[in-house]
C-alpha cells in the first residue's frame, strides 16, 4: 500500500540560517542507512519536509527498521502521496484509506490537515470539518474526539497531497558528523557502549576502538612492573584474541567494490581473484582522456578483509596499477561473506 515515508525531525527545525546544513546531513544519512536495504530510493527534501519514495519493490518492515537506526529522525510516517483533482476524489481516497488500512474502523477520530499550499480552496479547518462529515458518512461506527482521539488522520497539502496516520518513532538526535568527532574507549563494561550511543545521538561521529589496544598495552606494561608477571601474560593474549576476533568479525561484514585500473593485461591478475579469493571479476575497457591510452578496469565485489591480500597481489605483478575501494555497497543473492 505504501511507497513513500515522510521522515518527521526534531531539533533541526530550531536551526536558525544553518539549518539547511543539518537537513543535508539528514538526508545523507539517510540515504547511507537506506544502501542495505534491496530496492531503489529517492530521498528528497522540500519546504521543511523529507521524504523517501520508493522507486520499485521493496520490503516494507527492513526499510523502516533502516530509518529506525537514522540519528535525527524523530518519526518516520508511512504515507500516501496523491495528485490535486478536486476535494470530491480527496474526499473518496481518504475513504479509501481507512478501509484499506483500518478495515470497519469504530475508532475515534480527528482529521488535522495543513495548508501549506495557500491557492487550495478550502483553508486548514474548513477541510478538518468537511473530511470529518466524509468520514462519519462512510464509517458511523467512528465519532470525533478532538482531545484524546485513537486515530489521528494528518492532510498535508503542499504541491501533492500527503495522507498519513501513523508515526512510527525515531531515535531522535542530531545526524551523525554535524558535532565533531571523537574516539570511543571500550572498557569491557556496559557503560563504555551506552555512552558511545548517547554521544553518537548527539550528532558526534565515534571512531571505536583505534586507541584501545595502545591504552591496554600501556596499562598491561604498567601492571607487569607491579604485579605478578603470569597475570598480565594471560590478561594480555585474552585482550589482544579479543581484540582481534571483534575486528576480524566485523571487517568480514563489511562488503566493498574494488575499481583496478592497469595499463596492461593481466592474466595473471584475473586468475589470482578467481582462484585465491574466490571471488568474480568483471572487465571493462577504457580510455584516458588526457593521455588516450587504453586502460583496463577490473571491478570486484569482495570483503574488506581481503583488501590486503589483494594490495599485495597488486605490488607483484602490477607495480604501476591502483585500485580504488568504495565501502557501503549492498550485494544481494549469491554473494559469499565469510570468516579468513
Amino acid at each position: 500500500m505504501f511507497k513513500a515515508f515522510l521522515i518527521k525531525y526534531g531539533e533541526i527545525a530550531i536551526k536558525g540560517k544553518n539549518r539547511y546544513l543539518f537537513e543535508n546531513a539528514l538526508v545523507a544519512q539517510i540515504r547511507h542507512a537506506l544502501k542495505a536495504v534491496e530496492g531503489a530510493f529517492q530521498v528528497t527534501k522540500e519546504q521543511g519536509r523529507i521524504y523517501v519514495e520508493a522507486l520499485e519493490d521493496f520490503d516494507f518492515d527492513e526499510t523502516v527498521e533502516a530509518l529506525k537506526r537514522v540519528f535525527g529522525i524523530v518519526g518516520i510516517c508511512p504515507v500516501v502521496i496523491l495528485e490535486d483533482e478536486g476535494f470530491e476524489r480527496l474526499a473518496e481516497e481518504v475513504v479509501s484509506y481507512l478501509h484499506a488500512y483500518y478495515g470497519d474502523c469504530n475508532k475515534t477520530f480527528k482529521v488535522h490537515a495543513r495548508r501549506a499550499r495557500k491557492t487550495y480552496p478550502l483553508q486548514s479547518m474548513e477541510l478538518n470539518a468537511q473530511l470529518g462529515g466524509k468520514i462519519l458518512e462512510a464509517f458511523p461506527g467512528m465519532k470525533v474526539d478532538v482531545h484524546k482521539p485513537e486515530l489521528m488522520l494528518y492532510v498535508e497539502i503542499r504541491e501533492r497531497i500527503y495522507l498519513y496516520s501513523d508515526v512510527i518513532p525515531g531515535p531522535g538526535g542530531m545526524p551523525v558528523g554535524t558535532n565533531g568527532k571523537s574516539m570511543l574507549l571500550l572498557s569491557g563494561g556496559i557503560d563504555s557502549p551506552v555512552a558511545g550511543y548517547m554521544v553518537a545521538k548527539r550528532g558526534v561521529k565515534t571512531t571505536i576502538g583505534r586507541f584501545n589496544l595502545a591504552f591496554n598495552a600501556a596499562l598491561f606494561i604498567t601492571c607487569g612492573v607491579l604485579f605478578d608477571l603470569s597475570i598480565l601474560i594471560y590478561s594480555a593474549l585474552n585482550t589482544i584474541f579479543n581484540a582481534m576476533a571483534i575486528d576480524r568479525a566485523h571487517r568480514q561484514s563489511v562488503t566493498v567494490q574494488v575499481l583496478i585500473f592497469t595499463k596492461k593485461e593481466q592474466p595473471e591478475l584475473d586468475r589470482f581473484i578467481m582462484d585465491n579469493l574466490h571471488r568474480g571479476v568483471t572487465r571493462w575497457e577504457g580510455k584516458g582522456v588526457y593521455t588516450g591510452e587504453a586502460t583496463h578496469i577490473l571491478c570486484v565485489c569482495m570483503n574488506k578483509y581481503e583488501i590486503d591480500d589483494l594490495r599485495e597481489a597488486l605490488r607483484q605483478i602490477d607495480p604501476k596499477a591502483f585500485f580504488i575501494v568504495q565501502e557501503g555497497v549492498h550485494v544481494s543473492s549469491n554473494f559469499e561473506r565469510r570468516l579468513s
